[in-house]
């Protein structure tokens, strides 16, 4: 769903820069470029009818997001979730959501008895082309979980 309303934006905000509309206020999808677009209009029929589909589609998308981001609250403090959102949520940089999604993609921490092994399941590890005496290390493997890596490089990145 954060990468249907993700593909939402791209749409509109794309939509507007093919139709001249350029935001330069700062930040992107903050609540002053929320009114900023709120307030665009179009002399066409058309493109007006367009851009109220797009930001309906949008609107929908961001509905969805929050509906299921508010079933997941709950699961905050209930079993099997509850210790690990707790000790996660006390590092920098991972909200409770956070947490919830990297309790619920590893499910039992115990089975990795490095933090190599966990970082191999994440994907987080360089490839390595090696032959003979020559080591090659490339980018990251990509293995595993789509959704744990983007998590952990996040909340990295916070």
């Amino acid at each position: 769903m954060v990468v249907d309303r993700t593909r939402a934006r791209h749409r509109l905000s794309k939509f507007l820069l093919r139709h001249g509309r350029i935001w330069r206020d700062g930040d992107a999808w903050t609540l002053k470029h929320d009114a900023w677009m709120r307030a665009q209009r179009f002399e066409d029929k058309a493109l007006e009818a367009t851009f109220g589909h797009y930001r309906a589609t949008l609107e929908a998308r961001e509905a969805a997001v929050e509906a299921i981001e508010a079933d997941l609250v709950a699961w905050f403090t209930r079993p099997p979730f509850q210790d690990a959102v707790a000790r996660l949520g006390a590092y920098r940089g991972i909200t409770q959501m956070g947490a919830l999604h990297l309790a619920s993609e590893v499910c039992d921490w115990r089975r990795f008895p490095t933090a190599g092994s966990f970082m191999a399941f994440t994907g987080l590890t360089p490839s390595e082309h090696s032959s003979g005496e020559r080591t090659r290390r490339g980018h990251i493997t990509h293995a595993g979980s789509v959704h744990l890596r983007t998590q952990l490089v996040e909340s990295a990145w916070a």
